[in-house]
């Protein structure tokens, strides 16, 4: 994915790649400086298949930092500053990263880690003496991109295991799906969610121009609203809820979309129906995909002549990735009968980073009909 970035960065040199608040870096900069933390990182000890923790807020650095841990050939484990301590900390711990790269004032929370951390701030003179040309570096798709910790929510945060070949394939497949090139797309997740990565990498490998909302007023609905506004955003990716509340009271702020992506919840028909009456010519799409099949396994696409009756579909599958509904039997149920949905293809995760057991019990191998035996993820949805 990152050799898809470099070649728009030769295409799109000075056309502007990522804006955050007043700064902006243009493409060609945006490479050279991601190759100059790159080689600084090799010259630093990390290789293939190490793996690198991003500690920094939402900005152009962080997008830098991301594109230079995997020009190095290492994984890069996105860390919230929002997140606790605590959970930094579990992180830090189970990932057991070569390096973390942050800024100064950031140190005093990752103190107690033991593990090398690099200022961008500090070290930037050193970092800047690296040569600026893409590294030569040769991945294979087995080779790790990211590691992404789940919530937590079912007991302990899991890491979850992405290569460079799940990465491709998502990107890939979201670029010949959405046919309209993310002109200005408006990043609302942090990137230790993955949707994420379908925003930094959907755009950045398109041609298009990322927008950041600064770390303080990210979830000021208001605030996101006027920078659709001033910014003309014409794509976001967004949890229905946030969309929702959008189209409830900043309708006249969200004209300028074009395409709106919603994920990570059911989406109602209440909502299909504000988004029908306030943006009828925009695009409204549904994704289903979870993080252990690297963003989206699934995509249903909203048609105003077709109205819903009930929640939007989830959709059908994208390229290189199968469905399946399975009973407890493993068995296929017939249509209309409740089942576990199983997810396989090529974007699906080598498993959880440390966690052999959990691993086994959730990634299976399945005999799919007229593909044979292939590895599953059993996804626990209905």
């Amino acid at each position: 994915v990152q050799q898809l970035f470099e070649e728009k960065a030769d295409q799109f040199g000075s056309k502007i790649a990522v804006c955050c608040g007043v700064a902006k870096i243009s493409y060609q900069e945006l490479n050279q400086r991601a190759n100059c933390l790159a080689n600084y990182l090799i010259h630093r000890g990390v290789v293939k298949g190490n793996c690198v923790g991003i500690y920094l807020d939402r900005s152009v650095d962080m997008v830098v930092a991301i594109l230079a841990v995997l020009k190095s050939g290492a994984a890069y484990v996105p860390l919230d500053p929002d997140y606790p301590e605590s959970r930094i900390n579990h992180m830090l711990g189970d990932a057991r990263p070569a390096s973390v790269l942050t800024l100064e004032r950031k140190v005093p929370v990752l103190s107690n880690a033991e593990i090398p951390i690099i200022c961008l701030d500090a070290e930037q003179l050193g970092i800047d003496k690296h040569g600026n040309e893409n590294p030569d570096l040769h991945l294979e798709p087995d080779d790790l991109a990211y590691v992404i910790y789940t919530s937590g929510s079912t007991g302990v945060p899991k890491g979850v295991m992405i290569n460079h070949g799940n990465l491709y394939n998502s990107i890939n497949e979201r670029i010949k799906y959405y046919n309209d090139a993310p002109d200005r797309f408006l990043l609302l997740s942090s990137i230790s969610f993955d949707s994420s990565v379908a925003g930094i990498f959907g755009t950045l490998c398109r041609g298009g121009t990322l927008f950041i909302p600064e770390q303080q007023r990210y979830r000021d609905v208001g605030y996101l609203a006027e920078l659709i506004h001033s910014s003309r955003i014409s794509q976001i990716l967004a949890i229905p809820s946030l969309y929702k509340y959008l189209l409830q009271f900043h309708p006249e702020k969200i004209t300028s979309l074009s395409t709106i992506i919603v994920a990570g919840e059911t989406c109602g028909q209440d909502i299909v129906e504000a988004h029908q009456s306030h943006l009828p010519k925009a695009k409204l799409f549904n994704e289903y995909g979870p993080t252990e099949a690297t963003v989206w396994s699934t995509v249903h696409k909203y048609n105003d002549a077709c109205p819903p009756t009930t929640d939007l579909p989830i959709g059908r599958p994208i390229g290189n990735m199968t469905t399946l509904v399975l009973d407890n039997s493993l068995r296929q149920v017939p249509p209309g009968v409740a089942g576990e949905l199983y997810l396989s293809g090529a974007s699906i995760s080598p498993g959880y980073l440390n966690q052999p057991d959990h691993t086994a019990d959730c990634f299976i191998d399945l005999k799919l009909p007229g593909i044979g035996m292939q590895r599953a993820y059993k996804t626990g949805d209905l």
